[in-house]
C-alpha cells in the first residue's frame, strides 16, 4: 500500500515551507504555496520549482515524482528565479 501523504520541505529566500501534502496533489500546490512566501504570486513566470537542480513540471502529481525519483518523508525542493533567456 503506498502512503497517502509525504512530508517535503521548499527552500525559499523568504523562508522555508515544511508540511504534509496528498500524494495525489499536484506539484502545483507546493509552487503556490511556496511562491506565497517570497511574495511572488504576481510573476509567476519569475520562479521554477526544483528538485536536486531539475525543474519540476507543475501538472505532474507528487505520486509521480515519488515513484520516479524516489521521493520519500523530508524530501527537500528548492523555489528558484526562472532562468530568462535573451
Amino acid at each position: 500500500m503506498t502512503a497517502e501523504f509525504i512530508d517535503i520541505t521548499v527552500a525559499t529566500t523568504g523562508g522555508d515551507l515544511t508540511d504534509r501534502f496528498n500524494v495525489q496533489e499536484p506539484i502545483r500546490v507546493l509552487f503556490n504555496r511556496a511562491l506565497a512566501l517570497v511574495g511572488g504570486g504576481v510573476d509567476r513566470g519569475a520562479f521554477a520549482l526544483e528538485y536536486e537542480d531539475t525543474e519540476l513540471d507543475l501538472e505532474r502529481s507528487i505520486a509521480d515524482y515519488i515513484a520516479q525519483l524516489g521521493w520519500t518523508d523530508g524530501v527537500a525542493l528548492e523555489l528558484v528565479p526562472s532562468l530568462v533567456v535573451i
